[in-house]
């Protein structure tokens, strides 16, 4: 019998459009331009549906999703608006977990207090990529000035509300590791995801010259250094998450990095159900689930659809130099927008060699 995968993470696009032209975007700048025929924010009849499926996902699933709020930015649907659709939700479903990513242009008094109030079920994300030079390298708005100074208040607002949960940075090796640790100490957030830059093997992320290039992994090594330096008062996931697997495996834990079962879902402003949006950075449509809406029955539909299993199908095809690695079960051949190529994500990660770099680097040091 065929097994059906739970969802992980329902991303929800409250907002089609966003108030900043992030030159890296993949939504914007990327193959798919589907987002300029969705409506600009998600209207009141299908937030009613979306409260449905994500109370019959609690209801149903063993391990509950997590529901992110992004868009564009999110908050372009009203603070007013989200937060009604929040207090809707823990109604229903008092033990949801919600995140909101927003690009922190957009805070006020009225946010800061419900943050406070949600703490317990809704942490609160700034994308922004360091001080004002890494940051304005790429993040303006659509007019091609800075917002950083909004930014910037949002931060020490959020941080003296103790609601600064995460801050979200893409890394730039342009910047200095040096100048993106000392912005870490300063925000004062619980935990730091930095994320690589899109790409495959059809079109490499900005930084790498090769797909056998290590410029990435170089630069994690040399921020590395700064971070494990001394016991610091924040986390940074990368980096925490490849020293968390190889110390798991030296103390012979079940490694499963390769075995997923879960699978995260978008639902777009109209309500349709896709994969998740980051397939975008490969061509227009790989996001295509089916074209059903999202309601309890349309996420049970989409589960069962043959393009959710020929996705599933796909992850799993891993190559063969994948299979052979010693590092397979730390990484499970990486995200999956980063081994397209030749028409088939069949290939290693375009960060192959970098994550390789930083395994046996960690490795050593652990050891």
């Amino acid at each position: 019998m065929e097994q059906v995968p739970e969802i992980g993470s329902l991303i929800v696009k409250l907002a089609s459009r966003c108030n900043l032209d992030c030159d890296y975007c993949y939504i914007y700048h990327g193959h798919d331009q589907s987002w300029r025929d969705m409506p600009f924010r998600m209207n009141d009849s299908t937030q009613a549906d979306l409260v449905d499926a994500i109370e019959y996902l609690y209801r149903h699933q063993n391990h509950p999703p997590l529901v992110a709020f992004h868009g564009g930015e999110p908050l372009l649907i009203g603070v007013t608006r989200f937060l009604s659709l929040v207090e809707r939700i823990l109604d229903r479903v008092p033990d949801a977990r919600l995140t909101i990513q927003t690009n922190g242009t957009i805070f006020s008094p009225q946010l800061e207090e419900a943050l406070r109030q949600f703490s317990q079920n809704l942490t609160f994300s700034i994308s922004v990529d360091g001080f004002v030079t890494e940051n304005d390298r790429h993040r303006l708005d659509l007019r091609g000035r800075s917002r950083y100074a909004q930014i910037e208040k949002t931060i020490v607002s959020a941080r003296q509300a103790e609601v600064l949960d995460s801050i979200l940075m893409v890394l730039d090796i342009k910047n200095a590791p040096e100048e993106t640790f000392s912005f870490m100490k300063w925000a004062g957030a619980k935990s730091y995801n930095l994320i690589l830059r899109d790409g495959d093997h059809e079109a490499l992320p900005e930084g790498k010259t090769s797909v056998q290039s290590t410029e990435v992994g170089q630069w994690v090594l040399r921020f590395a250094g700064l971070y494990f330096q001394h016991k610091q008062a924040f986390r940074v996931q990368l980096l925490d998450d490849i020293l968390g697997a190889l110390l798991a495996r030296q103390f012979h834990s079940e490694m499963q990095a390769h075995r997923r079962s879960k699978i995260d879902l978008t639902i777009e402003t109209d309500g349709e159900i896709k994969l998740v949006d980051t397939l975008r950075v490969n061509a227009a449509g790989k996001d295509w689930a089916g074209g059903f809406k999202v309601s309890a029955a349309g996420l049970e539909d989409s589960l069962h659809s043959l393009e959710v299993g020929a996705h599933i199908a796909e992850e799993a095809r891993y190559a063969s130099e994948c299979l052979s690695c010693t590092y397979f079960d730390l990484c499970g051949g990486g995200y999956l927008q980063h081994r397209w190529g030749g028409g088939s994500y069949k290939n290693p990660s375009v960060y192959c060699e970098d994550y390789k770099l930083l395994f046996r680097a960690v490795e050593g040091a652990a050891a």
